[in-house]
């Protein structure tokens, strides 16, 4: 993301970045620390962002198809996330580390800067 104009990220990701932190085991005071740091610097770098919420242009896009079915309904929304702000800012790369995600993306003809 380092060289990135700007980042666009839908509300989803934040929550699934925080429900993973958040489902780690803190068995020991090591771990608890570890994640304690990693949410720190997910919201250090999250504030930069801008997020998109969920409106009823992506829920209404989530309900269709895509090209590599079947996709489950959290990566439909980033996926309709990231066609709805690519018309608008024109230029936009998917980041994803999701193949389902990427699949897609790449079907569309579009940009994936991880895989």
């Amino acid at each position: 993301m380092e060289g990135a104009d700007s980042i666009v990220a839908s509300r989803v990701t934040l929550a699934e970045v925080r429900r993973v932190l958040s489902r780690i085991p803190r068995e020991d005071g090591k771990r608890s620390a570890l994640i304690a740091r990693a949410r720190e610097q997910f919201a250090a770098r999250a504030i930069t962002w801008e997020i998109i919420d969920v409106t009823e242009t992506i829920w209404n896009r989530v309900e269709e198809s895509f090209p590599h079915e079947p996709v489950g309904t959290m990566d439909a929304v980033h996926l309709a996330t990231g066609l709805l702000w690519r018309e608008r800012l024109g230029d936009l790369h998917m980041l994803s580390t999701d193949q389902r995600i990427v699949e897609n993306w790449k079907a569309f003809g579009l940009p994936v800067v991880l895989s």
